[in-house]
């Protein structure tokens, strides 16, 4: 993979966290890491992840990532908030239980800018599919998010461009950056990436880190691209550089038991 590829996707990975995006901490990722300047773009993504048990501890994201040419990132999340109960539209609760993750349609873009969808409640077990659909005429993604089929989180982007890469990530901040949690294995099943026009090399740049899958292929020479089966191991949280809370925080849990 050419140096600039890897520069530019460590410096997206660095700036898409959620709730404090300055930097972020990640466990286990699965990235197609096609390049923007790639002849072929992505017209539709689907994939139906099973929900693990939630962790303990800080804030653990799963989200599969669709990365624009703005670059804008196209990303349904499951997040173990800490207080599940609390209302929705808080980007802290769902109205769910305490053992509950939340989901929620959303469009990063960069800084503190974040647009969402509404948010739902998910259980360990649960299966979740994840629809992105590119709307050529008007240049829009739309999101759904669906449990047993119905639907419980949608969001539109406006004005959204071409989308290159595709693959889920887990995503840790707060106590679980600090700490470099553990993040919860979990599954992706049925995954299908659907591209403008026929792409032969599009499954050749696959990066996979704390993951495994039963075989990327396409059935149609390079048009539509299938995985059965995605597994996300159980992984640390590494830093991709630390967050100034995170750092603070670090540096006073060390002076406390060097004290």
């Amino acid at each position: 993979m050419a140096r600039s590829t890897i520069s530019r996707l460590v410096g997206i990975l660095a700036t898409t966290s959620f709730l404090s995006p300055t930097y972020a901490a990640f466990g286990a990722s699965w990235d197609s890491l096609e390049d923007q300047n790639s002849p072929s773009y992505i017209i539709s993504a689907v994939t139906t992840i099973r929900v693990p048990p939630k962790p303990a501890g800080g804030l653990i994201m799963l989200w599969p990532g669709l990365y624009t040419t703005e670059p804008d990132l196209v990303q349904t999340i499951i997040a173990s908030f800490a207080n599940p109960t609390q209302d929705k539209q808080t980007y802290q609760g769902c109205n769910g239980k305490d053992s509950d993750w939340c989901v929620f349609a959303s469009e990063y873009k960069g800084g503190s800018h974040n647009n969402v969808g509404s948010y739902a409640p998910v259980s360990k077990d649960d299966m979740v599919t994840i629809k992105y659909t590119y709307q050529e005429e008007s240049q829009t993604w739309n999101q759904q998010a669906l449990k047993n089929g119905v639907e419980i989180s949608s969001f539109s982007s406006n004005a959204a461009q071409h989308a290159y890469r595709w693959g889920p990530y887990v995503e840790c901040q707060q106590q679980a950056e600090i700490n470099n949690q553990p993040s919860p294995g979990h599954t992706y099943h049925n995954t299908k990436i659907v591209l403008n026009a026929p792409n032969p090399n599009y499954g050749q740049s696959l990066q996979k880190k704390y993951s495994h899958d039963t075989g990327f292929q396409t059935p149609d020479g390079g048009k539509t691209w299938q995985v059965a089966t995605i597994w996300m191991e159980t992984s640390p949280c590494a830093q991709t550089q630390l967050s100034d809370e995170a750092k603070q925080a670090r540096e006073q849990k060390q002076q406390r038991r060097r004290g």
